[in-house]
């Protein structure tokens, strides 16, 4: 790109590195059947979970460990559109934490069921299948005056944001959907929402 430099790529380079073994580390405590809170960055999935959300994530798979202090055993997790899962999407084998956005049956190009995923505007990343999701997200908190309140479950209100962001990116409707709520009212209702929303 013009005006990148050296010092510029050897920092891209840099992040890149700490993602993937960030990612890594996410995937293989998942698997150890161990949940997963961390704070999320950018804006793909916004509304829904936004900057600086912090996101906790319950591992998918029927049987979690086998021996040690962590086995688990449970059933295995439904996954359906509008979930946020971890992942590792094809082709490339890529991690994200992002949006299921159809749930696709076996055809003649593929054995088993498998799953679309993407952003809240509808771009897609890529496809996996049942045993590439490794996590499934079941809180998204803000921090607030100190503390942490939960926004709405993203599964729960996904069709009514998805409409609406369709129509306009940042849509302040479906921006009070997915606003937390403290002490039996919505952080807009302080009229300073802002502190706790992405920027616009």
């Amino acid at each position: 790109m013009p005006g990148r430099t050296k010092s510029d790529a050897d920092k891209l380079e840099t992040e890149f590195k700490r993602r993937d073994l960030r990612n890594r580390m996410i995937r293989e405590r998942l698997a150890e059947g161990r949940p997963v809170r961390y704070v999320s960055t950018g804006n793909s999935m916004s509304p829904l979970v936004q900057g600086n959300d912090a996101c906790t994530f319950l591992p998918t798979q029927a049987v979690t460990a086998e021996h040690g202090m962590h086995a688990v055993q449970k059933k295995a997790s439904e996954i359906s559109v509008g979930d946020i899962v971890f992942c590792q999407v094809q082709p490339g084998e890529r991690y994200f934490a992002h949006i299921v956005l159809e749930v696709v049956q076996p055809n003649y190009y593929k054995e088993a069921k498998y799953y679309q995923i993407g952003n809240i505007t509808g771009h897609r990343n890529g496809w996996c299948f049942r045993e590439q999701i490794y996590g499934i997200l079941v809180d998204v908190q803000v921090l607030w005056d100190g503390q942490y309140y939960s926004r709405p479950l993203p599964k729960g209100i996904f069709a009514q944001v998805r409409e609406l962001v369709q129509k306009r990116r940042w849509d302040r409707a479906a921006d009070k959907l997915c606003e937390p709520w403290r002490g039996g009212r919505n952080f807009g209702s302080r009229g300073d929402s802002s502190r706790c929303n992405s920027s616009r």
